[in-house]
């Protein structure tokens, strides 16, 4: 049976949905799940009208601006977010029909993000077109980049090149003779997590050269409130590079199951000569395939990530609109 949820009923429900996204095929795993929707939600997009339904184990979750026209993911900002979320997508395909032709979108499209081509999610979503259903899908403006662990350390690296191989060798080489050293925050808060990634932040590149994403009021905000959801859910995982008792590098990631999303990550810029950044990230990945993790999502596809990752996850958006 069909049910609505308020913003407080949803976030007392989010480990039942968070479960639920964990067994939805062909989506962005951490981006679907509660602690980065609701973080963006609340910190990052413009205030919004919330729309949250549920039947059983499918759900859509979306929200409306009061002078815009379609219905948006909680996470509109970078689109890796999926509305509609189920283990069975033709079912889940079905509420949303059910929701539409109720009117309880009030006439309004709506935009589902996050799906990844040649999914069953957007086979079912197509089956909505041959039901009447007006469907105009597009590249999402952003596709993720992902590393599979499943057989372990030796087997991820040895799909590595070459060279790409002896360069990361040789940078944790160079750390661990200059007293680099690779440690947990273990039972730091979020909020003492933030404080030392942004003292970190300050002596990287990404700040000299003005593109720290956490020079951004709203971006540094959602971050907190991710980490403090994360933290909170036992999900998070924050390391440290460190050097003489002082922090040196950072890299903050999330799992969800045996899906892990790489979040941020930065390096005081006077020890990029020796490599920390390629350094710490091979420690974080021999700790996640460590721990179990069968999908590593890097996050954005950019370049320095090619070398780290085995494919693109090629993702699309779909508008959906009741037929004229």
């Amino acid at each position: 049976m069909r049910a609505r949820l308020s913003l407080v009923d949803f976030d007392a429900a989010s480990d039942a949905f968070d479960g639920t996204v964990a067994a939805t095929p062909g989506i962005v795993p951490y981006c679907s799940c509660s602690d980065w929707i609701l973080a963006a939600h609340l910190k990052l997009m413009v205030e919004r009208e919330l729309r949250i339904f549920r039947d059983g184990n499918s759900w859509l979750v979306t929200a409306r601006p009061p002078d815009h026209n379609p219905w948006q993911p909680l996470e509109a900002a970078w689109c890796f977010g999926c509305s509609l979320i189920g283990p069975d997508p033709v079912h889940s395909a079905g509420l949303l029909r059910q929701i539409m032709t109720s009117g309880d979108l009030d006439g309004h499209p709506i935009w589902i993000s996050g799906i990844q081509r040649g999914s069953e999610q957007e086979r079912a979503l197509a089956g909505l077109g041959q039901a009447g259903f007006d469907l105009r899908a597009r590249p999402s403006p952003l596709n993720a980049v992902t590393a599979d662990l499943a057989h372990g350390m030796d087997d991820y690296f040895a799909r590595r090149g070459a060279n790409f191989r002896r360069n990361v060798r040789r940078a944790a080489k160079r750390s661990a003779a200059d007293g680099v050293t690779f440690v947990d925050a273990g039972d730091d808060s979020h909020a003492e997590i933030m404080r030392r990634i942004l003292a970190i932040d300050r002596r990287s590149y990404k700040h000299t050269e003005g593109k720290s994403i956490f020079a951004d009021e709203a971006h540094r905000a959602f971050y907190t409130e991710l980490l403090a959801r994360a933290s909170r859910q036992k999900r998070l995982l924050a390391m440290f590079a460190r050097r003489k008792d002082v922090d040196i590098g950072y890299y903050i990631g999330a799992r969800l199951a045996h899906h892990f999303r790489g979040l941020q990550m930065g390096y005081d810029n006077d020890f990029a000569h020796i490599g920390v950044g390629n350094a710490l990230h091979l420690r974080v990945i021999e700790q996640l395939c460590e721990q179990g993790i069968v999908q590593y999502d890097l996050g954005m596809a950019i370049a320095y990530k090619e070398q780290w990752s085995d494919e693109t996850m090629e993702l699309v958006t779909v508008l959906v609109a009741s037929g004229t």
